[in-house]
């Protein structure tokens, strides 16, 4: 579907259009899903960060401009949920705490419904490795990480949706591989 359908459909759902809110949650329910389970290593978690989204964009449709790509402008408002609400979160459970969480076999599998063969190959060791690696990047570095790598945004749309600089992005990310590396690197040979 093209960003203009998607854009349509927002436009819809701005005037109340339950069908095009089931719509939007169909296309994209996955990817901010996987969003909040790679920056909360908790399938539980992502599903509530999820709906709550989902509410607020229900909630708050009106305000809606078509100034962006939908995608980025439903980014913009998961990365802002998750800014507010992982706070809190991180105040009570840290990330390596979540992440350790193994017994979600109810909540839905962000992480890998279309899963690439060497995705499928990984040992359950080496998954949860990059778990733990992520959970030990700064917040900053993490959702940069997120984005580009899971969710295969390119570096103009994360700049767009954080509202820092490209360059800024590049940086974090460069600095998030190099910090990756040592923890990852018997996984990188």
């Amino acid at each position: 579907m093209p960003d203009d359908a998607h854009i349509e459909l927002m436009l819809r759902l701005k005037k109340g259009d339950k069908d095009a809110f089931q719509e939007l949650y169909n296309l994209y329910s996955h990817p901010l899903g996987n969003f909040f389970y790679r920056m909360s290593g908790s399938k539980s978690i992502a599903e509530d960060c999820l709906q709550e989204v989902f509410y607020k964009i229900w909630l708050y449709r009106e305000n809606y401009q078509p100034q962006a790509k939908v995608i980025t402008y439903l980014f913009h408002i998961a990365k802002n949920y998750w800014i507010n609400e992982g706070k809190k979160l991180r105040r009570v459970i840290p990330f390596t705490t979540l992440s350790g969480n193994r017994d979600e076999s109810a909540a839905p599998d962000f992480a890998g419904d279309k899963a690439t063969p060497y995705e499928e190959a990984m040992s359950s060791e080496m998954k949860d490795s990059i778990k733990d690696a992520l959970g030990k990047l700064s917040e900053k570095e993490r959702i940069v990480v997120v984005m580009s790598m899971y969710q295969k945004l390119p570096y103009a749309e994360i700049a767009e949706i954080l509202g820092i600089a490209e360059i800024t992005v590049k940086t974090r990310m460069a600095k998030a591989l190099e910090r990756l590396k040592k923890p990852l690197g018997k996984y990188l040979q």
